[in-house]
Protein backbone atom coordinates (compact mmCIF):
# COMPACT_ATOMS: atom_id res chain seq x y z
CA UNK A 1 0.00 0.00 0.00
CA UNK A 2 2.62 2.11 0.52
CA UNK A 3 4.12 1.49 -2.49
CA UNK A 4 0.99 2.59 -4.24
CA UNK A 5 0.78 5.73 -2.09
CA UNK A 6 4.29 6.71 -3.48
CA UNK A 7 3.29 6.15 -6.75
CA UNK A 8 0.44 8.14 -6.82
CA UNK A 9 2.33 10.81 -5.15
CA UNK A 10 5.10 10.62 -8.21
CA UNK A 11 2.49 10.74 -10.57
CA UNK A 12 0.83 13.69 -9.25
CA UNK A 13 4.11 15.38 -8.86
CA UNK A 14 4.67 14.75 -12.51
CA UNK A 15 1.59 15.99 -13.59
CA UNK A 16 1.84 19.04 -12.07
CA UNK A 17 5.34 19.52 -13.47
CA UNK A 18 3.69 18.88 -16.45
CA UNK A 19 1.02 21.73 -16.25
CA UNK A 20 3.45 24.10 -14.79
CA UNK A 21 5.45 23.18 -18.00
CA UNK A 22 3.19 23.71 -20.36
CA UNK A 23 1.52 26.94 -18.64
CA UNK A 24 4.94 28.45 -18.87
CA UNK A 25 4.66 27.52 -22.69
CA UNK A 26 2.03 29.07 -23.73
CA UNK A 27 3.00 32.27 -21.69
CA UNK A 28 6.45 32.40 -23.53
CA UNK A 29 3.82 31.25 -26.91
CA UNK A 30 1.41 34.60 -25.86
CA UNK A 31 4.56 36.66 -25.62
CA UNK A 32 6.46 35.46 -28.33
CA UNK A 33 2.84 35.86 -30.94
CA UNK A 34 2.48 39.93 -29.16
CA UNK A 35 6.25 40.41 -29.82
CA UNK A 36 5.31 39.05 -33.70
CA UNK A 37 2.07 41.41 -33.65
CA UNK A 38 4.21 44.77 -32.79
CA UNK A 39 6.68 43.92 -35.27
CA UNK A 40 4.75 43.46 -38.34
CA UNK A 41 3.02 46.45 -37.27
CA UNK A 42 6.13 48.66 -36.82
CA UNK A 43 7.12 47.01 -40.16
CA UNK A 44 3.83 48.12 -42.07
CA UNK A 45 4.40 51.63 -40.41
CA UNK A 46 8.14 52.08 -42.19
CA UNK A 47 6.79 50.67 -45.22
CA UNK A 48 4.26 53.33 -45.10
CA UNK A 49 6.70 56.15 -44.21
CA UNK A 50 8.77 55.02 -47.47
CA UNK A 51 6.07 54.79 -49.94
CA UNK A 52 4.93 58.13 -48.08
CA UNK A 53 8.87 59.58 -48.79
CA UNK A 54 9.40 58.02 -51.95
CA UNK A 55 7.79 60.58 -54.08
CA UNK A 56 9.39 63.44 -52.58
CA UNK A 57 12.51 62.33 -52.46
CA UNK A 58 12.69 60.67 -56.06
CA UNK A 59 11.38 64.72 -57.17
CA UNK A 60 14.63 66.09 -55.12
CA UNK A 61 16.60 63.79 -56.84
CA UNK A 62 15.16 64.20 -59.95
CA UNK A 63 15.79 68.13 -59.43
CA UNK A 64 19.28 67.77 -58.46
CA UNK A 65 20.14 65.36 -61.73
CA UNK A 66 19.15 68.20 -63.76
CA UNK A 67 20.89 70.38 -62.09
CA UNK A 68 24.09 68.55 -62.36
CA UNK A 69 23.07 68.01 -65.65
CA UNK A 70 22.72 71.66 -66.76
CA UNK A 71 25.77 72.75 -64.90
CA UNK A 72 28.19 69.99 -66.74
CA UNK A 73 29.29 72.05 -69.82
CA UNK A 74 29.95 74.68 -67.23
CA UNK A 75 32.31 72.73 -65.56
CA UNK A 76 33.69 70.94 -68.43
CA UNK A 77 34.77 74.37 -69.85
CA UNK A 78 36.29 75.24 -66.39
CA UNK A 79 37.94 71.72 -66.06
CA UNK A 80 39.28 72.21 -69.63
CA UNK A 81 40.57 75.98 -69.03
CA UNK A 82 41.94 75.06 -66.27
CA UNK A 83 43.93 72.11 -67.77
CA UNK A 84 45.53 74.41 -70.38
CA UNK A 85 46.71 77.22 -67.48
CA UNK A 86 49.02 74.51 -66.86
CA UNK A 87 49.80 73.34 -70.04
CA UNK A 88 51.46 76.78 -71.24
CA UNK A 89 52.04 77.37 -75.01
CA UNK A 90 52.51 73.29 -75.72
CA UNK A 91 48.99 71.95 -76.05
CA UNK A 92 45.54 74.05 -76.36
CA UNK A 93 42.36 72.00 -75.90
CA UNK A 94 39.43 73.29 -76.99
CA UNK A 95 35.53 71.79 -76.03
CA UNK A 96 32.31 73.42 -77.68
CA UNK A 97 29.06 72.23 -77.37
CA UNK A 98 27.18 71.27 -80.35
CA UNK A 99 23.52 72.58 -78.68
CA UNK A 100 21.38 70.67 -81.52
CA UNK A 101 23.82 67.30 -81.88
CA UNK A 102 24.46 67.09 -77.38
CA UNK A 103 28.09 65.42 -79.00
CA UNK A 104 31.28 66.48 -77.81
CA UNK A 105 33.58 68.06 -80.08
CA UNK A 106 36.98 67.85 -79.07
CA UNK A 107 40.60 69.31 -80.92
CA UNK A 108 43.68 69.07 -79.96
CA UNK A 109 46.53 71.86 -80.92
CA UNK A 110 50.24 71.10 -81.55
CA UNK A 111 51.30 73.95 -82.17
CA UNK A 112 50.40 77.80 -83.59
CA UNK A 113 51.53 76.37 -87.12
CA UNK A 114 49.02 73.27 -86.84
CA UNK A 115 46.58 75.43 -85.57
CA UNK A 116 47.14 77.28 -89.39
CA UNK A 117 46.76 74.24 -91.20
CA UNK A 118 44.50 72.25 -89.47
CA UNK A 119 40.79 72.70 -90.95
CA UNK A 120 37.56 72.42 -88.98
CA UNK A 121 37.52 70.66 -85.72
CA UNK A 122 37.55 67.08 -85.32
CA UNK A 123 34.05 65.48 -84.17
CA UNK A 124 33.92 62.59 -81.63
CA UNK A 125 30.80 60.65 -81.52
CA UNK A 126 30.71 60.74 -77.49
CA UNK A 127 27.43 61.82 -75.96
CA UNK A 128 27.18 63.61 -72.51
Amino acid sequence: REKNLTEEEKLEINRSYVNEVVQYIKRLEDAQSKRQEKLIEKHKDIRQQILDEKPKLQSELDQEYQDKFRRLPVEIQEFVQEATKGNGDHCTVSFSMASDSGKLNHKTHQSEEDIEEESPEKVFDTPL
